[in-house]
């Protein structure tokens, strides 16, 4: 279903976009995607929104997830292939597992990206 929208109605779609691109030039994004997500499209929308992010000279970090689903949490955090909020059950995907692996490899790589992008200031206010 997702693919034929994004194919057949592109244009439409791209009027709500959020506009990532315009942020400060100063803001630096790391775009983690669950390749198995049962949820919503990211892997294609991600690899769309990182192209546009270095055509725009942004600074982009991309990790992409082979064996997880939607919600990506700390390490050692249970994961749960289907959610439950009233009134719908909702997919998330991912191998259970494998993202619990994969959750533990990302965690260190996203908190070095927060302390080379995060002013040292702020870092030291917040304890980092």
């Amino acid at each position: 279903m997702w693919d034929r929208i994004l194919d057949e109605e592109s244009d439409e779609v791209a009027k709500y976009r959020i506009p990532l691109d315009r942020a400060p030039q100063d803001v630096a994004f790391m775009i983690v995607t669950g390749e198995l997500d049962e949820t919503q499209p990211y892997k294609r929308i991600n690899v769309e929104l990182v192209e546009r992010l270095k055509k725009a000279g942004r600074r982009v970090q991309a990790e992409w997830l082979s064996h997880s689903g939607h919600m990506l949490e700390p390490p050692h955090m249970p994961q749960v292939g289907v959610a439950y909020t009233p009134p719908s059950y909702w997919a998330q995907g991912g191998d259970q597992y494998l993202q619990c692996v994969e959750q533990r490899r990302l965690w260190p790589k996203m908190i070095a990206f927060l302390r080379e992008t995060i002013p040292l200031e702020s870092q030291e206010k917040a304890k980092l």
